[in-house]
């Protein structure tokens, strides 16, 4: 469901497919609206969201977290009837936008060696007690799991170098 794309550049930046509209909520066009991220917090400073198909710009009026996700409300969709259009429909933002940088946006990053030689894509990830551990599907196909934590991995000029083997 996440994703990069280049529709839309502004500056190199890409859009980011960041969640979906459920349903509306309040008669005055308040909907809910379900992340992709685990970490989305960024989310409440959100100003715009982009449609991800049409590229279509929504000025954001408010939003609140709650327990299920997010109560948005957009510029021009003012009742249950206008806000039902919404529902099922999955928006971006341009990665630049996104604060904190969620571990999320490194599902899909290529994996280095010390060599410089590209060694796979991070596929998911797992919280532990102590450290993140990243979920790599190598080039050959095997799968492998490996901490992100210094004695691992390091990130070098914004790419993800493996610098021990687990």
């Amino acid at each position: 469901m996440r994703s990069g794309d280049s529709r839309g550049l502004i500056d190199g930046n890409r859009l980011i497919v960041v969640g979906q509209f459920i349903k509306p909520v309040k008669r005055d066009g308040t909907m809910l609206f379900k992340p992709f991220f685990t970490d989305s917090g960024f989310i409440l400073d959100l100003k715009h969201l982009y449609h991800e198909t049409f590229g279509t710009k929504w000025d954001v009026v408010s939003i609140q977290q709650i327990a299920k996700g997010f109560h948005i409300k957009l510029k021009g969709v003012n009742d249950t009837s206008d806000a039902g259009f919404f529902s099922g429909e999955s928006v971006c933002i341009y990665r630049n936008e996104i604060k904190g940088e969620p571990v999320d946006l490194l599902i899909g990053e290529k994996v280095y060696s010390r060599d410089s030689e590209m060694i796979g894509v991070i596929v998911s990830f797992s919280k532990t007690p102590s450290y993140l551990l990243f979920e790599i599907a190598g080039n050959d196909g095997e799968k492998f799991f490996v901490p992100f934590t210094e004695e691992f991995i390091v990130v070098e000029n914004s790419e993800i170098r493996l610098i021990k083997e687990p």
